[in-house]
């Protein structure tokens, strides 16, 4: 059983690697390979080898979280936590494969014994369900624009203030607020999957440059109430390393541009985007690997103006 739904999960990918183009694959491809050596170079020494591993397992913790067919899985398997299991050991396969090659015996096992608590994470359906459509009057603060802010703060809200909370209690701690930046600056990237319907886009009767830069401008200012109080804090207990904050601060502010344009670049109503979302990993990549940093400003820089191009077939009203 396990198998035939691995079939099925093989085939799901197929389609979206075709979608993507042949120019893309090929670049995914020439960026996969550059990621399989950071890693492999990433991982030789201690403590970069916790990093890679440690941001790894985020992502795959994170993808756990947001999984839309739980329902599904749960309700008509069985042992539907050892299909989680066997998925998820296939996609930190190129991690262990790096680990095990620089023989880092104590990461793997510490890999394996994360991706157990990950597929035991609670994932009680009814409680998922009653956060989808938590409103409280925080949300209300939120500009009526940003309605991707108020759709993530209605499903991440108790999340977000824990670790909210948890870093302005804990900012003695050098690691407790750049954590906590990661997680309140990663998480938010994410509300910009789904394309929206075309009169949301068209109701704000801007032209093109003035639509990407107002959502761009609403996104760095929500984004930068949330944190600053952190850094301030940072500043006020570590002064000596003040640049970490600042330098993350600033390459998530960096990613999560890069998420917005690369949404509208493959920007069609009413739709997820297999290319968005396969470019929007490689800036998550790029965030947490800062050699790939650069990449991902060159295709920002590109994909804003294929994003440019793109919405003027719907904003040309207003141009």
């Amino acid at each position: 059983m396990i198998i035939s739904f691995l079939k099925i999960r093989f085939k799901q990918f197929y389609r979206e690697v075709s979608a993507l183009g042949l120019f893309r694959v090929i670049f995914m491809t020439g960026f996969l390979g550059f990621l399989v050596y950071g890693f492999l170079a990433q991982t030789t020494t201690t403590p970069d080898v916790y990093y890679v591993s440690g941001f790894y397992l985020v992502l795959i913790a994170a993808l756990h979280l947001n999984r839309k067919d739980k329902l599904f899985l749960k309700t008509h398997f069985e042992n539907y936590k050892m299909i989680y299991g066997a998925e998820y050991l296939l996609l930190t396969s190129p991690l262990l494969i790096c680990l095990l090659y620089n023989q880092q015996w104590l990461s793997v096992l510490g890999t394996f014994l994360l991706l157990f608590l990950i597929i035991n994470l609670n994932d009680n359906l009814k409680l998922s369900r009653k956060s989808r459509n938590l409103n409280t009057r925080l949300q209300q603060w939120i500009p009526e624009d940003s309605f991707e802010w108020k759709g993530g703060i209605r499903k991440y809200l108790v999340f977000l203030v824990a670790v909210w909370i948890i870093a302005m209690g804990t900012s003695f701690f050098i690691a407790s607020v750049p954590i906590a930046i990661f997680i309140l600056g990663v998480l938010p990237s994410g509300f910009y999957q789904e394309c929206e319907p075309l009169p949301m886009v068209m109701a704000f009767e801007m032209k093109t440059n003035q639509f990407l830069f107002h959502k761009i401008k609403l996104q760095t200012l929500l984004f930068s109430i949330i944190v600053i109080p952190l850094i301030i804090l940072f500043f006020i207990f570590h002064p000596e390393v003040w640049y970490i904050a600042v330098g993350e601060y600033i390459i998530l502010v960096t990613l999560q541009i890069y998420m917005i344009v690369t949404k509208y670049a493959f920007y069609k109503p009413n739709t997820k985007s297999p290319a968005a979302t396969t470019f929007g990993s490689v800036g998550a990549i790029g965030a947490m690997i800062p050699v790939f940093l650069p990449l991902v400003w060159v295709l920002g820089v590109w994909f804003y103006v294929k994003s440019f191009k793109n919405l003027n077939l719907y904003l040309h009203d207003y141009n």
